[in-house]
């Protein structure tokens, strides 16, 4: 994922989101920053309503098998479910440009099976 995006993302949930324990960054492309930033924005409701909960922080945000895979603490039967919501969407969207238009698995460089559209494949 671009810096720029990336650091928005830290910018805009640092309870969630902390260099210090994502020092990879994002491990996919751009076109997942509304998943995650969304994501994001939901555990961060989910939490402010039940302040007992303990708080959520990404260890590893990447894309594995054409899907993206959210691995974090704490949290709770909530939080877990909207990170395998947000982890489902991945796998209709577009990793390269975020569309969720003709968007299949496709295999890159040999062995990497990644999303993406008609237009981000040609």
């Amino acid at each position: 994922m671009k810096v720029e995006l990336e650091n928005k993302l830290f910018d805009k949930h640092p309870k969630i989101l902390c260099k210090a324990n994502l020092p990879f960054g994002f491990e996919c492309d751009d076109g997942w920053y509304e998943i995650i930033e969304e994501l994001c924005r939901r555990i961060t409701e989910c939490l402010e309503l039940r302040p007992d909960t303990p708080q959520v922080e990404a260890i590893q945000v990447k894309q594995k098998f054409g899907g993206l895979r959210f691995y974090a603490t704490g949290g709770n039967e909530i939080t877990d479910h909207l990170i395998r919501d947000a982890e489902t969407i991945s796998y209709k969207t577009c990793e390269g440009c975020g569309t969720m238009q003709n968007v299949s698995k496709r295999i890159i460089k040999g062995h990497w099976i990644i999303q993406l559209c008609d237009n981000c494949n040609g």
